[in-house]
């Protein structure tokens, strides 16, 4: 499991350094979703430092919270990103149609781009 958790580290940080590298001057925020839903200080820190590429870890959490929650906080945070030409990145343990508890319109909005399945090279 420890394996798992640091390729999909490393994989971010890599994406991470690449779009910074080709667009130099960008702003780059990584944060899991768990901290995203619970924290009110980060959602009002991503609205207002507007960066550039949002990456969210782990957004199967969406389906753990309330429907309240999932529109306050991470619905909203959405559309104020997409509607501001923002990149967005989520990683999740699933596909966005096998999310369970997560609204229908989110699921759409997931789907909007593009949707990769990444797995272990190791058997």
């Amino acid at each position: 499991m420890e394996k798992k958790v640091q390729g999909k580290h490393i994989s971010f940080k890599q994406l991470e350094i690449r779009f910074l590298r080709i667009i130099q001057k960008k702003r780059v925020k990584y944060i899991s979703a768990e901290n995203l839903l619970e924290n009110e200080l980060e959602i009002q820190k991503v609205r207002s430092e507007q960066f550039d590429l949002l990456i969210v870890d782990d957004i199967q959490i969406l389906g753990e919270k309330d429907i309240l929650i999932q529109e306050k906080n991470f619905f909203n945070l959405f559309n104020s990103q997409h509607y501001m030409n923002k990149q967005m990145v989520f990683s999740s343990d699933t596909e966005p149609d096998q999310l369970k508890n997560v609204q229908s319109r989110l699921i759409v909005r997931f789907k909007w781009g593009m949707t990769v399945c990444l797995t272990s090279i190791e058997g």
